[in-house]
């Protein structure tokens, strides 16, 4: 993937010729007067303001003093810069005023369908910090939501980002809810085949390297093509996901050693937390106790058990140690 980056020192060249798959910018040198801007449904003002100060700066080819990226084809849209633009044919597209705020990033983006004489104006779609961005001959590809949502999902447009499709990524989602994943994961993309017209996402939990699920997705059609649970966790998730319990069997019959350690192995290498996964083996063996309707209120596993359906507690109740094996 060639990714082309053009900064202050690359600001002058801009105002000759740049080709994006063979088209060049526009040269429009004109004033606010000559282009209608307008402001989406549900865009700020600031960002309303903002987006115009960007159009112009398009517009007129003044980049002077911002860190600025021009982008084709399949090159990986940076979050980290001030501005992004992309072009294809017609259409222009500008990314502005990337922020950050409790994990959250937001700005505001700006089109045109016409070559820059009317353009849209909206508040940025929650991109991920994590994520990427891919412009694919007028497909878009994101990953919208981490730090607002627990999972940040992968989104496709097919009309140049007016409207978005959600990836079906319930799958992955049931793993992340063991209680020693945590919860908050992300995808990334790992490859784009122009020729097959895919897209590969793997899945991390936040904070970790390490991908735990993988998919494979037509980006012509949003078709998932095929998925790999990496490690094996889909089996506990959905059991969990349908009882509740974190293991099913264990009131009733003694737990495979061998199968407990490799869950909890595994579940430590992927999120690279081991106290995730310590916190998951204290909720498992409160579940005993619970099952027997052991009172955790006022306790720090109160509001996990009352989260369970199952969980029936009796008012005061302990259990003593001749009940466990009852």
């Amino acid at each position: 993937m060639i990714r082309k980056n053009y900064c202050k020192a690359a600001a002058l060249f801009i105002g000759s010729i740049l080709l994006f798959s063979g088209c060049s910018i526009p040269e429009n040198t004109g004033t606010e007067e000559d282009y209608t801007a307008i402001q989406g449904e549900d865009c700020q003002d600031e960002i309303y303001e903002q987006g115009k100060e960007v159009i112009e700066r398009i517009r007129e080819n003044d980049w002077e003093g911002e860190d600025v990226g021009f982008y084709s084809g399949q090159d990986n849209v940076s979050l980290d810069h001030k501005i992004t633009v992309y072009k294809d044919q017609d259409f222009l597209y500008a990314v502005f005023g990337i922020q950050g705020g409790m994990s959250q990033l937001y700005g505001g983006d700006a089109y045109s369908v016409d070559g820059g004489d009317v353009w849209h104006i909206r508040d940025f779609h929650k991109p991920a910090r994590m994520g990427d961005m891919y412009f694919l001959n007028g497909t878009f590809l994101e990953v919208e939501g981490i730090g607002t949502v627990e999972t940040a999902t992968p989104l496709i447009s097919f009309d140049y980002g007016e409207s978005y499709e959600s990836i079906d990524c319930s799958e992955a989602e049931r793993i992340a809810a063991l209680p020693g994943i945590g919860g908050l994961i992300y995808a990334k993309a790992q490859f784009i085949d122009e020729t097959g017209k895919t897209v590969g996402y793997d899945w991390y939990t936040a904070g970790s390297e390490i991908p735990f699920y993988s998919m494979e997705i037509s980006y012509d059609t949003g078709e998932i093509l095929n998925e790999t649970d990496i490690y094996g966790l889909g089996e506990s998730a959905e059991k969990y996901a349908e009882s509740g319990y974190i293991f099913e069997d264990s009131s009733e019959s003694y737990l495979n050693q061998e199968e407990v350690e490799r869950r909890f192995f595994y579940e430590t290498m992927i999120t690279q937390d081991p106290a995730c996964t310590a916190q998951e083996i204290r909720y498992a063996i409160n579940e005993i106790y619970a099952r027997k309707n052991y009172d955790f209120t006022g306790t720090e596993y109160e509001q996990y058990f009352q989260s369970k359906s199952w969980y029936s507690p009796a008012a005061g109740k302990t259990v003593q140690e001749e009940e466990l094996n009852g």
